[in-house]
């Protein structure tokens, strides 16, 4: 049976929990732009936001499963997250647009 582990009791420690996921989701979209195609980019990109907004929005709110912190910044974290994730969503699909507008226009 795993130890139940407790996050950190500060606001500033599960503030600094959710910065430290915030650098590696960064460090992950950097390989996936160094490494791999602008369309494989843009994919992990609108990817990571659409699992942003659709975690916060359907397990913490509508099923309340568990909340992005147990602290009262919950409250303006997770609507931030949501609109942030919808924004990745968003720059993702008009930048691979932008990159095949000539698929999309059939020229």
């Amino acid at each position: 049976m795993l130890a139940q582990i407790d996050g950190p009791a500060s606001m500033a420690g599960r503030l600094g929990g959710v910065a430290l996921a915030v650098l590696v989701l960064i460090g992950v979209f950097f390989v996936a732009w160094r490494f791999f195609s602008p369309s494989f980019f843009y994919g992990v990109v609108a990817m990571a936001g659409l699992f942003l907004s659709l975690d916060v929005v359907l397990v913490h709110w509508i099923l309340g499963l568990h909340r992005v912190t147990s602290g009262p910044e919950a409250d303006w974290l997770e609507p931030l997250l949501v609109i942030a994730g919808a924004g990745l969503v968003v720059a993702a699909v008009m930048a691979e647009r932008r990159l095949n507008s000539s698929e999309w226009f059939g020229t």
